[in-house]
């Protein structure tokens, strides 16, 4: 005699076929079918079948090209936790370029002698444009 494991199924002395098995418990408000009489177990399996072939497909990132990140694996946690340091790290470096005061004196600018107001010459990108402004 040949032994099918220790699953509660192969106890059984009769099978019933999933389309003969009326279902009558909870239905996903996902399912497609929804408000339908007669639901067997037959109907639930490929429905969950379904949505989870429908899932997989959502979430598959077998596609993913490693052009700017380099990911440890491709599964979907591990691919949004990276997403979103690198998304932090880029928000990180533009706060900081644009808090920056970028220092233009070692550019050696000739500015032909001409100063503002306090007889300083400009020393940022931002006084540099005002200083262009005011002697147009």
């Amino acid at each position: 005699m040949v032994r099918c494991g220790e699953k509660v199924s192969n106890t059984c002395t009769d099978k019933t076929k999933a389309p003969c098995v009326a279902y009558e418990a909870y239905i996903s408000l996902n399912s497609t079918i929804e408000g339908e009489c007669d639901i067997t177990i037959e109907d639930t399996t490929e429905d969950l079948y379904k949505i989870a072939d429908s899932i997989h497909a959502e979430i598959d990132n077998s596609e993913l090209g490693e052009d700017y990140i380099t990911y440890a694996n491709k599964k979907t946690n591990t691919v949004l936790l990276q997403h979103e340091e690198e998304l932090g790290n880029l928000n990180d470096k533009i706060n900081t370029l644009q808090e920056a005061q970028i220092d233009i004196t070692e550019m050696n600018l000739d500015f032909r002698s001409k100063v503002d107001a306090c007889g300083n010459e400009p020393t940022t990108v931002k006084q540099f444009f005002q200083f262009l402004i005011d002697n147009l």
